[in-house]
């Protein structure tokens, strides 16, 4: 026993930080620990919400796209037809 309490001591007296050190960091670490785990089930809310809503916004995305070209064909054929109009543009 006093052998093994010898042993404990050297082993205490070499270490580079004390006990009250060694126990803030091991809590440090915990909080950290925990704050990731808090972080990643956040992410993975965030991605269920994404993902949720993602086919929702490519519907919205192609019926914008075919509003576009609509409007452009539109702009295109009014302006191809502007010289018939007011008779013919001598440029």
């Amino acid at each position: 026993m006093m052998k093994e309490n010898q042993r404990k001591e050297m082993q205490i007296a070499s270490q580079k930080i004390s006990g009250d050190e060694a126990r803030r960091l091991m809590s440090d670490r915990n909080a950290l620990r925990e704050e990731s785990a808090s972080m990643r089930e956040k992410l993975s809310k965030c991605e269920e919400k994404h993902y949720a809503i993602q086919p929702q916004s490519y519907k919205q995305l192609r019926e914008l796209q075919n509003t576009y070209k609509g409007l452009m064909s539109s702009l295109q054929e009014f302006c191809s037809s502007i010289p018939t109009l007011t008779g013919k543009i001598d440029w």
